[in-house]
């Protein structure tokens, strides 16, 4: 008998995307993803087997690395 596991879904950490998920969610193309994994640049990405993941969490610290605070004067 299979029981789901609840905590699974809730850890941005065990969440992944393919890469046209991961472009629709922090607003870039796929094709721009591809390039910055050939680059090694950010986001991190997983290789499993064959296969592009990203973890949600991932994006998300990426995401914040973007942030730019305003000068305050």
């Amino acid at each position: 008998m299979n029981h789901p596991i609840s905590h699974v879904q809730q850890d941005p950490k065990l969440i992944t995307m393919d890469e046209r998920e991961a472009a629709a969610i922090i607003g870039l193309t796929a094709k721009t993803l591809q390039h910055r994994r050939y680059m090694r640049q950010p986001p991190t990405f997983l290789k499993v087997g064959r296969k592009i993941r990203y973890r949600l969490s991932d994006l998300q610290d990426y995401l914040d690395a973007c942030q730019v605070q305003p000068d305050r004067t």
